[in-house]
C-alpha cells in the first residue's frame, strides 16, 4: 500500500510538470500592440495585418477584455492574398536535445469566432506551424524551411455563424530535426469571397492562444528521480 501511495505521488509529480508555461507572449491579446509586418524577433504578433480590439460586432472576447481581429491578407494592410496569417516566432533552441531525438512535439490551440454575416462571409479558420533552421533575424530571407503542418491537414475548420460561441482548434506536430525556431500561425481564410479591398473580413477573431512543447526539458529527469524514490521505498 505504501508503494502504491508513492506511485500516486510520482504520477502527481509528472502531472504537475505538464502544467507548463505558455511559450507565446501576449497569448490572450490583453496587451495592446501593433499587429502586422515582417517579424525578425520573438515575442511579438505580426505578419499580416490585424488589430487588438474589445467587444464589437456582438462578439465578446473569449478571455479578458481584448481579442485579435483579422483585418487583411498582407503585412501592410493590402488585399492581395486569400488568408490573413497572424503569427509569432518561437525560439526552439531550449528543446534542441528533444528535437534531435525526435521526441519533441509542438502542441497548440486557439479559440476562433466570427459574426454571422451573410452569403459572402468567409467561414474558415486554421492553426499552422512552420519550422526553420537559422535565426529569426534572417526572416524571411536566408532561413531554411524544414517543414510545415496545419490543423487543416485534419480537415478544414468551418466555423459556426453564432457570434456568442467560441470554437477551439487544437493541433500537435512532431518538430523536424534541425529546427531552431517556428512560426506559430493563427489564420482566417477567404474561402467564400476573396475581397479586393481591406478590411477583407466581416468580423473574424481569435483569442486565448496556447503553444507548448511536449515533453518539456526536465520531465524525463523528474520521472527518473521519482522512480528511484519509489524503488527505494519498496526496499
Amino acid at each position: 500500500m505504501k508503494a502504491l501511495g508513492y506511485m500516486f505521488v510520482l504520477l502527481g509529480m509528472v502531472a504537475s510538470s505538464q502544467l507548463r508555461a505558455n511559450l507565446l507572449t501576449n497569448p490572450d491579446f490583453e496587451t495592446p500592440e501593433s499587429v502586422g509586418g515582417i517579424l525578425t524577433t520573438t515575442g511579438d504578433w505580426g505578419w499580416d495585418h490585424g488589430s487588438i480590439v474589445g467587444l464589437e460586432n456582438g462578439v465578446s472576447p473569449q478571455s479578458g477584455s481584448l481579442m485579435l481581429r483579422f483585418d487583411s491578407t498582407q503585412p501592410n494592410g493590402g488585399a492581395a492574398g486569400d488568408g490573413s496569417e497572424i503569427l509569432q516566432l518561437l525560439d526552439m533552441t531550449p528543446y534542441s536535445t528533444q528535437i534531435a531525438n525526435g521526441t519533441a512535439y509542438l502542441t497548440g490551440s486557439a479559440y476562433f469566432n466570427r459574426v454571422a454575416g451573410d452569403a459572402d462571409t468567409d467561414t474558415l479558420f486554421g492553426l499552422r506551424f512552420v519550422a526553420y533552421s537559422g535565426s529569426p533575424a534572417d526572416q524571411p530571407t536566408t532561413s531554411t524551411e524544414l517543414g510545415s503542418s496545419s490543423s487543416n491537414d485534419l480537415g478544414d475548420f468551418i466555423s459556426d455563424p453564432d457570434p456568442g460561441t467560441w470554437e477551439r482548434v487544437s493541433h500537435s506536430w512532431q518538430v523536424p530535426t534541425g529546427t531552431t525556431y517556428v512560426k506559430f500561425i493563427v489564420e482566417a481564410l477567404e474561402n467564400v469571397t476573396n475581397d479586393g479591398v481591406s478590411p477583407e473580413f466581416d468580423g473574424h477573431y481569435a483569442d486565448n492562444v496556447v503553444a507548448d512543447v511536449v515533453p518539456e526539458p526536465g520531465v524525463f529527469a523528474l520521472l527518473i528521480v521519482g522512480l528511484a524514490i519509489l524503488r527505494r521505498f519498496r526496499r
